[in-house]
């Protein structure tokens, strides 16, 4: 749910700063979802966000 939001967030934001923050969390979250499924197949790909 919670990413949802931050995914639909993301769509509704104009300033760059603020879409790589919501990027960040958004894979964060991905992150810590997965683990706690005990899912290391579900992981987010490694990408650059910005630098």
């Amino acid at each position: 749910m919670a990413l949802v939001a931050l995914i639909e967030a993301i769509g509704h934001v104009q300033d760059q700063p603020t879409q790589i923050k919501l990027r960040r969390a958004a894979y964060l979250h991905a992150i810590i979802e997965a683990i706690l499924a005990e899912r290391v197949d579900a992981l987010p790909e490694i990408y650059s966000v910005a630098k």
